[in-house]
């Protein structure tokens, strides 16, 4: 299958902690007899989406990298993540950043668009 980001095609990255979040979010405390209250509430948005390119699978191309990078500059940006036909709104999570967290593959003076890189890509479900 494929996955795509704002038209951007992408090679086949992992989606790393898909099962971590819960959309619940919780809270508690130990009253003075020694009991816990606990307070639970389902949170409407906000799931991380981790896309991960290793160094044996997943490659971005340089223009790859530089069209990720410039979306992920746009303040407010969102756009559509088409994951193998999951299909969301995200953003990219510049309040952790870099968003956009790749290196090349071969490292060299000199990158050409077709050169490869290796990383993550933060989003956020919205």
């Amino acid at each position: 299958m494929a996955i795509s980001l704002d038209g951007i095609d992408l090679p086949d990255l992992i989606r790393e902690g898909e099962f971590d979040w819960t959309g619940v979010e919780g809270a508690s405390e130990t009253t003075l007899g020694g009991r816990p209250v606990v307070w639970e509430s389902a949170l409407q948005a906000g799931r991380p989406v981790d896309l991960v390119a290793l160094e044996d699978q997943g490659w971005l191309t340089r223009a790859q990298v530089r069209a990720l990078v410039e979306r992920a500059a746009q303040p407010g940006w969102t756009g559509v993540l088409d994951y193998e036909g999951e299909r969301m709104r995200v953003r990219f999570r510049n309040e952790e950043p870099p968003a956009v967290d790749v290196r090349p593959l071969i490292p060299r003076p000199n990158h050409a668009d077709t050169d490869y890189y290796i990383g993550r890509i933060r989003l956020m479900e919205v």
